[in-house]
């Protein structure tokens, strides 16, 4: 399994999290999700349909997702309370972010506990996942590549809205208690 892929299928499970979170339908959203053999990757969200607020709102809490990596990021972020706090700097080192990970992250202004619900609801898709299921997920990103320019993916493909609106109230339970 690819860091990079994995990295960028968590992106992707954030933003399924994240627009479940924010009541953002997801039918028909186009996502374009891309792991490079040297190591690279990128995970974006093609708004159409969406406004302005809602695209940016889904691509800074999905900024977050990468954050399971570490195995106590939200906790750790609803100790800090706040993104810039020293103790974040290894979480996100952990999550090897890239600058367009910190842009996104940055542009977030709502409440801490909405991206502690998006890591942990990351963390309990992963978990239904198991490795099986991340490797072939990881194998399928990496395989897409750029083809697709031409045909991009629906988030609702990669991360069905009724298993992101489960994982949301697992995260609730476990996040915030």
């Amino acid at each position: 399994m690819s860091a990079a892929a994995l990295h960028e299928l968590r992106h992707a499970m954030g933003a399924a999290v994240a627009a479940q979170m924010l009541g953002i339908p997801t039918r028909g959203l186009e996502i374009l999700i891309d792991a490079n053999a040297d190591g690279g990757g990128e995970f974006t969200i093609i708004p159409a349909g969406l406004s302005r607020h809602d695209f940016e709102q889904i691509m800074s809490l999905a900024s977050f997702g990468p954050l399971v990596a570490h195995p106590l990021a939200e906790r750790a972020l609803l100790s800090a309370q706040n993104l810039s706090h020293p103790a974040l700097d290894l979480i996100f080192a952990r999550a090897e972010l890239s600058d367009d990970d910190h842009y996104w992250l940055g542009k977030w202004a709502g409440p801490i506990t909405s991206p502690a619900l998006v890591i942990a609801g990351t963390r309990a898709l992963e978990a239904d996942l198991g490795q099986a299921g991340r490797l072939k997920l990881c194998a399928a990103i990496r395989k897409l590549g750029s083809a697709q320019i031409d045909h991009p993916m629906l988030l609702d493909e990669l991360c069905p809205p009724a298993r992101a609106k489960k994982a949301l109230a697992r995260a609730k339970q476990v996040a915030l208690a």
